[in-house]
């Protein structure tokens, strides 16, 4: 008998915490699984998907179909935006415009004059 015990005890099953049942036992927060696996899922130009886009291009590929052709120019243009706002470096816009309005504070004027 506390040979039973103390298997019980070993695996957990005497403790009296709250347990996770159903979707929520399958993963931890932050996207690790129980073996400690971190799963990140990445689109053609290896941007990191939200669960909601890798949802979408599993099932894309599932079934054998695309998104529509505006859908796929809309991704190609904000995937284009983002390589122009990295290369301009106007990607930081509020960073940029924050240095500007702490420069012009620290001139001691009661207002900041925008171009």
């Amino acid at each position: 008998m506390a040979a039973t015990i103390a298997l019980l005890a070993n695996k957990g099953e005497l403790v009296d915490a709250e347990r996770k049942v159903g979707r929520a036992n399958d993963r931890d927060v932050g996207g690790i699984d129980k073996t400690g696996i971190r799963l990140e899922h990445r689109d053609n130009f290896g941007r990191l998907l939200n669960p909601k886009e890798a949802f979408r291009q599993l099932s894309y590929k599932f079934h054998g179909k695309q998104p529509g052709r505006k859908k796929q120019a809309k991704i190609l243009q904000a995937y284009q935006d983002e390589l122009d706002a990295k290369r301009t470096g106007h990607g930081d816009d509020h960073l940029i415009t924050m240095r500007g309005l702490k420069h012009e504070q620290g001139r001691g004027q009661a207002y900041v004059r925008l171009d």
